[in-house]
């Protein structure tokens, strides 16, 4: 069951990482664009609700609520007139599940955490905790390179590991958004594909982006981004094959034209997976409520 936690904890943050109202100001041309100053620092947070219903023939459906809390900080150390080099770190990580099998509380400040499970998941994360990601990242929000920890380049997914090398560049760039090429109107749509190979499976998200206009929020004039997400799965996780039968992955993202940064992120993932367990069918519905800031 810790296996299945910790390769369902990595799938879900892959997920989830692959993917709010006011009026319009005008809707006129805009070509948004990051403005990151050396020196700057931001509080990163990432706040993920997940409800997952397990099914299986002749047993009684298993909810398994989770929830997870990420903290990190972006710190500027270069700003030229074409990139920006960014330190990200992993302060701390809190998470919750609840299932008919365990119960797992876990807060990587907490010191000695009293079950196994979160003693188990305490040893895996804290090999991230503390560590220094570097970024380079263009003006239009590219990210240009990944610099891993030393441990962390060629890192697998694994029980005792949910923290692949994928899954950590994944959660690095979270947090951006690039813009294309040009001025952006009203309705203008680009996007952008990531495959990932996880354990077995071969994951595919493409994200479509709409600009949806340039909006006032608090007084602050804002770039307001609808994304929608389309995943393919080839193969499956631990040696079970897996497929996706149903999906919907929206999401709402603002940001900030007079500081030229992200301000935040909502987006809701429904997704319905079977997979074949040893010759019993197994499906999982999952539905994730994602919400980060900067």
């Amino acid at each position: 069951m810790r296996a299945r936690l910790h390769s369902g904890l990595a799938l879900l943050i892959a997920t989830v990482l692959m993917l709010t109202s006011v009026g319009s100001v005008a809707a006129q041309d805009a070509a948004p664009r990051w403005n990151l100053q050396k020196g700057q620092a931001f509080d990163l947070v990432v706040q993920q609700d997940i409800r997952q219903i397990v099914r299986m023939h002749g047993l009684a459906d298993q909810e398994i609520p989770m929830t997870q809390r990420s903290d990190s900080t972006w710190t500027v150390t270069e700003a030229t007139a074409d990139d920006f080099t960014i330190e990200q770190v992993l302060s701390r990580m809190q998470m919750s599940v609840r299932s008919p099998m365990m119960r797992l509380a876990f807060d990587s400040d907490e010191a000695n955490p009293t079950d196994s499970a979160s003693r188990q998941m305490k040893d895996a994360i804290s090999k991230v905790i503390g560590q220094k990601i570097v970024v380079r990242m263009t003006r239009r929000g590219e990210v240009v390179s990944v610099t891993l920890p030393e441990g962390f380049k060629n890192a697998p997914v694994s029980p005792a590991n949910p923290f692949s090398a994928d899954t950590l560049r994944q959660m690095v760039q979270q947090a951006s958004v690039a813009f294309p090429d040009g001025a952006l109107t009203t309705g203008t749509t680009w996007d952008h594909t990531v495959d990932t190979g996880m354990n077995g499976m071969q994951m595919k998200a493409k994200t479509v982006y709409t600009y949806d206009g340039l909006h006032d929020v608090d007084g602050t004039p804002t770039h307001r981004i609808t994304s929608r997400v389309e995943m393919t799965m080839n193969g499956g996780m631990m040696g079970l094959p897996m497929a996706l039968r149903k999906q919907e992955n929206t999401g709402t993202l603002l940001f900030n034209a007079k500081d030229g940064r992200l301000t935040s992120v909502k987006a809701r993932t429904n997704l319905t997976m079977e997979m074949d367990a040893g010759g019993q069918r197994v499906e999982q519905d999952m539905v994730s409520d994602t919400t980060i800031t900067l």
